[in-house]
This record gives C-alpha cells, sequence and structure tokens, in this order.
C-alpha cells in the first residue's frame, strides 16, 4: 500500500491511497485511524473474485501473489518456487531445463484467497465510508464488468472509469 495523504477541504476529510491488493479490510481501519469522509483509491485495488485465480495468466497470477498483503510468506514462497528452473545436468540441451507449468501454479492456488472482495459483495464486512476507486492494470477484467453489467455491488464501492463520474 502506498502512504495515505489525507486532504482537508470544507470540513470534508478525504483519504487519498492506492495499492490495498485485496486487503478491502484496510479501508475501514484507515477509515477510522484518519477520520476519513471519504476515501479515493487510486489501482490495485484487488478486483478478484473466486473464478479469477482460473482465469488469470500465469505471468500476471505471479506478480498478484508477490505483492498480495492476504498471504502468508509460505503460499508466497511456494509460488517462487515453481518459478525457479531445475537443472538436472550441466548440458545445455532444452530437454535438461524443467519449468514448471501453468497448471502447477493454478494447483497450488486452488484454495487461495487473493482479495476480500467476495466478502464484501456477500454482505459478511461493509464499507464504513464511500470508497472512490479506478481499477488497476492487474485485476480480473471480468469481475469488473460484473460490476458494470450490476451483477456485483458492493454499499460504499464506486468506481471510476470512462463511463462513470460521481459529484
Amino acid at each position: 500500500m502506498s502512504h495515505p495523504q489525507l486532504i482537508e477541504k470544507n470540513g470534508l476529510r478525504i483519504l487519498c491511497i492506492a495499492e490495498i491488493r485485496g486487503n478491502l479490510s484496510l479501508l475501514n481501519t484507515l477509515a477510522d485511524e484518519y477520520n476519513a469522509s471519504i476515501i479515493i483509491h487510486t489501482g490495485s485495488f484487488g478486483f478478484f473474485d473466486n473464478d479469477s485465480i482460473s482465469k488469470i495468466h500465469e505471468s500476471y497470477l505471479r506478480h498478484i501473489i508477490a505483492f498480495c498483503p492476504l498471504l502468508d510468506e509460505e503460499i508466497v514462497n511456494k509460488v517462487s518456487e515453481l518459478s525457479k528452473i531445475d537443472i538436472n545436468n550441466n548440458n545445455n540441451n532444452n530437454e535438461d531445463y524443467q519449468d514448471y507449468d501453468e497448471l502447477d501454479l493454478k494447483k497450488l492456488l486452488q484454495n487461495v484467497k487473493i482479495s476480500e472482495l467476495m466478502d464484501f459483495i456477500n454482505g459478511v464486512k461493509i464499507l464504513k465510508i464511500p470508497v472512490y476507486t479506478i481499477y488497476g492494470m492487474v485485476e480480473d477484467s471480468t469481475v469488473i464488468d460484473k460490476f458494470k453489467m450490476g451483477i456485483y455491488s458492493i454499499p460504499n464501492l464506486f468506481i471510476l472509469d470512462e463511463i462513470s463520474t460521481f459529484r
């Protein structure tokens, strides 16, 4: 997460942050800590649902896992180990290198939670104050589309994009 910045204007306390990376509960913690009226979040929000891991390309998935604040070090290290090339001997033949594939990675992550988003969608958790966010480059676009189509919604969450503005 980036360093939070607080802007005060006409009695409104606007907390600006970025890169919560699926740790949506942190929004409520920061809202309390800064006594914020609203939060503006700028990217790497954590728009992932229960099906996201199976759809995300391996290179993006590795990046998400490496920086996910919800994961313990053990799972991050296991993913890192999968990315290493195993050299069976000193020859330079291609068959001597075994590169782990995407199926191994996705199998390892089968029951891993990379975002709290579904807890908020299902009403298990709530956002205490309005949060305005954009989506980042490494998000699940099908999840974002579900918000745009009204399939997913979270009270107090507003997604800023090319078609949505809020006053």
